[in-house]
């Protein structure tokens, strides 16, 4: 899939900040309401970026893949959250739940 657009750079703070929250809650599920809230100096050195989808193309196969003289298949890649690892400070602390 490949999608167009212009990208903008978010400048309002509250769509900043909602941005940053749903980022973060995507990635780790959880931990905006654990960790501390962003500084002022924070939100002014963190940039957000919005891309406005004006177009999009996909690829679309019907039925497996094929091809009479090479290997043909599929190669499946899936993102894999891994191991939390504590920083020097934190490794005499218990993991948060919601690391877990």
């Amino acid at each position: 899939m490949v999608l167009w657009g212009k990208s903008e750079v978010v400048n309002e703070r509250n769509e900043r900040y909602a941005a940053f929250k749903t980022l973060t809650e995507k990635m780790v599920p959880g931990s905006w309401d654990y960790l501390l809230p962003m500084t002022a100096k924070q939100m002014t050195k963190t940039m957000a970026i919005k891309v406005p989808i004006s177009e999009a193309s996909a690829k679309v196969r019907q039925g497996p893949p094929s091809d009479d003289k090479d290997w043909t298949g599929l190669i499946l890649v899936k993102p894999v959250k891994g191991t939390p690892v504590p920083g020097p400070d934190a490794e005499e602390l218990k993991l948060p739940e919601h690391l877990r």
